[in-house]
Order: structure tokens, then C-alpha cells, then sequence
């Protein structure tokens, strides 16, 4: 269960499955109910649930999207690269065909590095088109958000961070 302290309590975003806003203009990413600089009680598995939302934007799973340019997944980093599934570019991606989630994401800290597993932690989301490539936003920049928490609790990983 997420425990976050500093009195924040995490918005739940509603948002239906593989809708974008309906409004034009340029796609982006928003992550709700996270403060920067809040601190977070990981869950016992080392994860914790980030909630989101995105506008002009049709979220699928890789392979649905078509010919759909507006179309794709968000990706989750944590710190950069650092902590990234082995070979892939990203900490965690929806949807899945597993997750079919549109408005959260669980960060894993288990694929962190040992010394870096509790402490500070820049958290990124950002939307990715079905061929991985980045999407740009406002301003010709890409369509991400970003939050820096603390993060406590978990089980420390015994391997380097390798799961």
C-alpha cells in the first residue's frame, strides 16, 4: 500500500480506456496527486503507483495504434536510465496488454541499483508512439512531466538491483 507523507493524498485521475482529450492542440502528459520533494513509503514489492493524465493523446497498447500518429504509450524513467528494465528503455510502460491502465503507472525500484534504491529520485513520464519514438508537446519539446520525490521503505535489493 503507498504511504505518503507531508499530508498529500493521491489524486485519482478518471480516465477511459484509450481515450485523449478531444481538444486540440498539442499532446502532454500530467502527473496528479505527487508534490516535488514529497516523500513516498514504497510497497513491500518495491513499487509504488503513480496516477496521470494525458490530453490530445490516444493511449494503446504497442500495436493498436495503427496508422493513428497520436497514439502510444507513456513510459516511466526513474532517474534517467538508471533504473531501467534490462534492454529496454524505460522503467515501466502503459498500457500492456496485460495492464490496460490509462491512468496509472507503478514505479519499480527493484530494477535501481543497491545504492541507490532509497533517497532522492527524479520520476519522468512521458508518451511514446507504438515504434518507441518520443512525442513532441508544447513549446517543439517532448511531451513529459517530471517530479523529484524521496523515496523510503521497500526491501533493499540484495544483487545490484537486478531483478
Amino acid at each position: 500500500m503507498l504511504k505518503i507523507t507531508g499530508g498529500c493524498a493521491v489524486a485519482v485521475c478518471l480516465a477511459a480506456f484509450g481515450c485523449g482529450s478531444s481538444s486540440n492542440g498539442q499532446p502532454q502528459v500530467n502527473i496528479n496527486g505527487i508534490t516535488a520533494g514529497q516523500t513516498v513509503d514504497l510497497n513491500p514489492d518495491d513499487t509504488f503507483q503513480i496516477n496521470f493524465s494525458v490530453s490530445n493523446f490516444t493511449l494503446e497498447s504497442i500495436g493498436n495504434c495503427g496508422t493513428n500518429t497520436n497514439c502510444g504509450q507513456v513510459y516511466l524513467n526513474i532517474d534517467g536510465n538508471a533504473c531501467n528494465i534490462s534492454a529496454q528503455s524505460f522503467n515501466a510502460i502503459t498500457p500492456t496488454a496485460a495492464s490496460q491502465s490509462t491512468s496509472s503507472i507503478f514505479a519499480n525500484f527493484s530494477f535501481c541499483p543497491a545504492n541507490g534504491f532509497s533517497g532522492n529520485h527524479q520520476l519522468t513520464l512521458s508518451l511514446h508512439r507504438d515504434d518507441g519514438t518520443e512525442v513532441i508537446g508544447n513549446g517543439n519539446a517532448p511531451a513529459q512531466a517530471t517530479v523529484s520525490v524521496t523515496t523510503t521503505g521497500g526491501s533493499a535489493p540484495t544483487d545490484g538491483g537486478n531483478p
